[in-house]
């Protein structure tokens, strides 16, 4: 197996995500299968799912999911993540990173201190307690109302009151859905999940509300519940990602249809520092729930709450938040904008349309966003600028001319300087290049030397302003080491003025330069020590 084929991203997702999967003394086994070599990578089915041949007793197939790792199997007769699974997942690991560094740190996060030197010899015991191995009673013609007190049962089952078992009974949860789904289409397996992801997440986040108060938790109880959030929030994106939207709602709409009915009767998130309900709530809608018939009722809906709502901020925040993305939805891109600048919308919002209108090719309605969000660019975080400015590049490779593009990196400086400052690069925008470096105050020292011989190649003589004013500064800071720095710099336009056979220019300048700092004894120490003559 070549190691392009294997996803890097998805193998660093599962290994931050595999004490929810793995009891420590199967991944210990499992690392001691994988150092005595004996798995045999077989091949990869669809692209996402890898197949090996794992040799213990008996040699076991085992399949790995590394887009969706909860469908993952093997042969063995052990009912959960086995020790091959885990030998399978320790080989690929070890094709992008130290398989030996993972196992190390899992045990220190995994295991007691006062343990840790301990060898595990306990014997193979189930995952689950025996109240969470009981066969479900669900199958694939079971109804909505079933689905749901399957899931109302197995959350009443968990002890999230101890925080040292939270990550443990968060992965039992999610573990018994796949337990009762695994033989099922994968449509509608997908649909359980993700119905079941959802509702586990709504539960929580009231039971946190209700029963801890945010500001009382430790930090461990933080962490834990936050971890759980993650976890189903990326299970929900591949679950989204995996569902043939179409499909599933002509054979299963209303499977499909209580999803939009779940979130309805969750009005409006109690505490959005753990989960970003918004988010979810566009996914949903984007991707999933768009039948004409459900916006146009899930609009009736809001509209029928909206006069309880709006006396509380964060209620009617939320209710004109959903409004505005029906209006997306059904193209009223115009109205939609107009609500979102009433309410608390940051840019990360945003990029959930970037990507839908890029990946469609609706680039005027691409742009028309983007235009409307450079207010938002000038207070967006690090990743939300540098994604929208990406979508902006791609967009602007659409229209008659760029200068659209470059207008708006401007306006956004200093934020878009690295995204601004490589596209003029790549441009062959060279002086623009120079210029912005001059008005940014960068030193020649401290740009890529790639990116300067480029400059040199093109024409030399554009790097001299840049030279000349960083020179000018190092002197003017007054201590050695720019002293320093700036005789560094002096070395390199002499040179510069020689290969441009305009060494009169540059006597001139160096007389200059003599006489501007004849005074400070310290530079003429290292003008000196540089053998620098007229």
């Amino acid at each position: 197996m070549q190691e392009s084929q294997v996803s890097h991203e998805s193998l660093r997702f599962i290994a931050e995500q595999i004490p929810t999967y793995f009891q420590f003394h199967i991944i210990e086994r499992g690392f001691e299968y994988y150092r005595n070599e004996r798995i045999e990578m077989n091949e990869i089915l669809d692209g996402t799912r890898v197949v090996a041949t794992v040799n213990g007793n008996d040699p076991y197939r085992v399949i790995l999911d590394l887009d969706f790792f909860m469908n993952s199997d093997c042969s063995c007769p052990y009912e959960h993540f086995c020790k091959h699974m885990a030998a399978t997942f320790f080989f690929l690991y070890d094709q992008i990173d130290s398989a030996s560094r993972l196992f190390s740190q899992l045990k220190e996060t995994m295991v007691p201190a006062s343990e840790r030197k301990v060898v595990i010899t306990a014997a193979k015991q189930p995952l689950k307690p025996a109240a969470w191995s009981e066969q479900a009673s669900l199958d694939e013609h079971s109804a909505v109302d079933e689905w749901f007190a399957y899931f109302e049962k197995q959350f009443q089952r968990l002890r999230l009151y101890e925080s040292y078992r939270m990550i443990e009974e968060h992965a039992l949860y999610l573990r018994s859905l796949h337990q009762a789904s695994f033989q099922w289409n994968s449509q509608l397996r997908y649909l359980f999940e993700l119905n079941g992801v959802l509702y586990y997440l709504s539960r929580l986040e009231t039971y946190l509300h209700d029963k801890w108060r945010p500001a009382h938790l430790s930090y461990a109880q933080y962490m834990a519940f936050h971890s759980a959030v993650e976890t189903c929030t990326n299970r929900l994106k591949q679950a989204i990602s995996r569902i043939q939207a179409d499909a599933a709602k002509l054979r299963y709409p209303a499977y499909v249809r209580t999803i939009a009915d779940a979130f309805f009767q969750f009005p409006y998130p109690a505490n959005e520092r753990y989960m970003d309900w918004r988010i979810l709530y566009q996914k949903l809608w984007w991707k999933l729930l768009n039948r004409p018939e459900w916006v146009s009722e899930e609009r009736d809906r809001l509209n029928l709450a909206a006069p309880e709502s709006m006396d509380d901020g964060q209620k009617r925040d939320w209710l004109l938040f959903r409004l505005a993305h029906l209006d997306v939805i059904e193209g009223k891109d115009r109205e939609a904008m107009e609500i979102f600048d009433t309410t608390s919308f940051t840019l990360k919002y945003g990029i959930v349309y970037f990507e839908s209108f890029c990946s469609h090719e609706e680039w005027e309605r691409l742009l028309v966003w983007l235009r409307w969000s450079l207010p938002h660019l000038s207070h967006a975080d690090q990743e939300a600028f540098a994604t929208t400015s990406a979508y902006w590049q791609k967009a602007a490779a659409h229209l008659p001319s760029d200068d659209e593009w470059l207008e708006a990196q401007k306006r956004l400086l200093p934020h878009s300087y690295e995204a601004y400052a490589q596209y003029l690069l790549e441009t062959n925008r060279f002086k623009s290049w120079t210029d912005l470096h001059i008005a940014m105050a960068n030193s020649p020292l401290s740009l890529a030397p790639g990116d300067l011989s480029k400059i040199e190649e093109y024409d030399r003589s554009l790097l001299l302003p840049l030279y000349h004013t960083a020179i000018e500064r190092h002197i003017g800071e007054k201590n050695r080491d720019s002293y320093r720095m700036a005789i560094r710099l002096l070395k390199k336009l002499q040179a510069l003025y020689q290969q441009l056979q305009l060494m009169d220019r540059w006597n001139r300048y160096y007389q200059h330069v003599e006489r501007q700092t004849g005074r400070l004894r310290a530079f003429q120490e290292e003008l000196k020590k540089g053998n620098f003559t007229t």
